[in-house]
């Protein structure tokens, strides 16, 4: 993704899938700063842990209460900023570019701005730099996002940097490898198709090593290395994996829109149509009013009407996938939600056929 300057049809293809990684990659560092942010400041530690675990649980009415609570308490800090900024963006899972923009920009700058300035006066301090490496590649995903490809590019560049600086000073910051192979595997899925070319290589497995290295070695990003190792397997056609990790996620979060959603889409890429179907009904039940009109509910409600297709319930399945072919999607979707749609019409005309040969 951070190479999108190089083939831009490349990257068109995956901003989508990319903003399930992203929302992840901006609450990992919540929890890194946990381990590393000054012992002086004991009281945010504790507000850290437990913004994190609300978030995690979909309580983000107390993650929202805390995120604020620490960029209040201490302005100088970028972990607030930062934190705020990753909550923002979890709450816009399946409205992405839609919903709370600003926000998510302004805390992103500032995390930005408060980290770059810490660097300056303490080079020395691993914890800052790191969260100015995700600030900067998460700032890069959003100029993808606008197809701001030469902006993502330097953004990202300068991301990497950092956090490659992170291991030079501390080679036990195992955490750092969560960020590096997200960025690895999204270098390799953007140009997969260009790798006969000599100076581009396939990055993917080389991102997928380092995921699986930072959920067994670092000290609190095993969480959010798993989700981002999840979405990789799936997005590899690495199912029955996929399904194997989330199931304790899900067990452990059962609000997690994240989780549920991944389990879904293995459940549908295996053809395990009842499972698909009530996994893509509990996902649904996470979005409340707020997302009307927002794409991602209606992608998920047109996925379950999908399996009950091919369950055979198409009276069930048939107002589920209308209802996706009526739909307007907001420009920044309109690529991916026209596979959604032809998706919704096929098995709409199958329907059709089922029900004309029972007349």
């Amino acid at each position: 993704m951070y190479l999108c300057n190089l083939v831009r049809s490349a990257c068109g293809r995956h901003i989508i899938r990319m903003r399930h990684f992203s929302h992840w990659l901006m609450i990992l560092t919540a929890a890194t700063a946990i381990a590393r942010a000054p012992a002086s400041e004991p009281e945010l530690l504790t507000e850290l842990v437990a913004a994190q675990e609300a978030s995690h649980q979909g309580d983000m009415g107390a993650a929202d209460s805390l995120s604020r609570s620490l960029i209040s308490r201490w302005p100088e800090n970028p972990t607030g900023y930062y934190a705020r900024a990753a909550l923002v963006q979890i709450r816009t899972m399946g409205c992405q570019g839609v919903l709370l923009q600003k926000e998510l920009r302004e805390n992103l700058q500032k995390a930005v701005e408060t980290g770059t300035e810490r660097i300056r006066q303490h080079p020395e301090d691993t914890w800052a730099r790191y969260i100015l490496g995700l600030a900067l590649g998460l700032e890069g995903v959003l100029a993808v996002r606008e197809g701001s490809l030469w902006q993502a590019y330097r953004k990202a560049t300068r991301s990497v940097d950092e956090l490659e600086e992170v291991l030079r000073r501390d080679p036990s910051f195992a955490d750092a490898w969560l960020p590096l192979g997200t960025y690895h595997f999204w270098r390799g899925e953007a140009l997969k198709r260009w790798v006969w070319l000599p100076f581009i290589s396939d990055t993917r497995a080389q991102g997928i090593a380092e995921m699986r290295r930072a959920a067994q070695e670092g000290r609190t990003t095993k969480v959010s290395a798993q989700s981002m190792l999840l979405w990789a397997l799936l997005m590899t056609d690495q199912y029955e994996e996929a399904l194997r990790i989330s199931g304790p996620l899900v067990e452990r979060y059962p609000a997690n829109r994240s989780f549920l959603w991944a389990r879904a889409e293995a459940f549908k890429a295996l053809g395990r149509w009842r499972e698909a179907e009530e996994a893509f009904a509990a996902v649904s039940r996470t979005f409340g009013p707020e997302y009307d009109g927002c794409p991602g509910p209606v992608e998920i409600r047109a996925k379950r009407g999908m399996a009950l297709a091919e369950l055979g319930e198409c009276e069930r399945a048939r107002p589920l996938l209308e209802a996706a072919l009526a739909y307007t999607p907001p420009p920044t979707d309109a690529s991916n939600f026209a596979g959604i749609q032809a998706e919704a019409r096929h098995y709409l005309e199958r329907c059709a056929q089922v029900q004309a040969k029972r007349r």
